[in-house]
């Protein structure tokens, strides 16, 4: 199983900036969810999301919430648009414990409590109930804050684990000449729960 990497080749990265700011757009620190078998993938999913809530660094636990759940004409629109594979698409939404959905992350990137840019994207995915059928993103964008300047996508990254569609973008921001680079992404499970993270590591 290989990573797909559409337009770059440069793993999520930060510099630091001397000046007055003393600024970097540095990417958070976040853990890898807990995956299981597609017969114990809800379980496994709570699981995760019992971690979260019992976390004492809240910071280091995966964000995990439920996605929101397709209807038939978003599903539709999404494959007009090119954002999910027509048949694999329509068949979740007609399997037993399938379907499609929907989840936005928006990061604010700060350095002492600065904001310098935001960042935000959706994933659509759809799953048969026990693996994910197709998976795209959708709506990418930044801001750049206090001078900084948002400067573009230096990449995306995508792997399907099977029972999870995993997506992160890699965005570019550049201030007084020097760039910065930084990554979100997220984590779509078969069953609609998905996990939000800060960085460009699909493993």
């Amino acid at each position: 199983m290989s990573v797909r990497m559409r337009t770059a080749k440069r793993a999520a990265r930060a510099l630091t900036v001397s000046g007055m700011l003393m600024a970097s757009l540095t990417l958070g620190s976040v853990a890898t969810a807990v995956a299981q078998p597609t017969s114990e993938n809800l379980g496994a999913e709570k699981a995760v999301l019992g971690k979260v809530v019992s976390a004492k660094d809240h910071k280091a636990a995966p964000e995990v919430k439920q996605g929101n759940r397709m209807s038939s004409a978003e599903v539709s629109a999404a494959v007009a648009s090119g954002r999910l594979a027509a048949k694999p698409a329509f068949a979740a939404m007609r399997s037993e414990g399938g379907g499609c959905w929907t989840a936005f992350a928006y990061d604010t990137w700060s350095d002492f409590t600065i904001a310098e840019g935001n960042t935000w994207f959706n994933l659509n995915w759809c799953s048969d109930g026990s693996r994910i059928t197709t998976y795209d993103y959708r709506n990418v964008g930044a801001q750049g804050l206090l001078g900084f300047q948002y400067t573009g996508i230096a990449g995306n990254f995508e792997y399907n684990a099977g029972w999870e569609a995993r997506e992160a973008i890699e965005y570019r921001f550049s201030f007084e000449g020097k760039r910065f680079y930084v990554c979100e992404q997220l984590r779509g499970g078969v069953t609609g729960l998905y996990s939000h993270r800060q960085d460009c590591n699909l493993s």
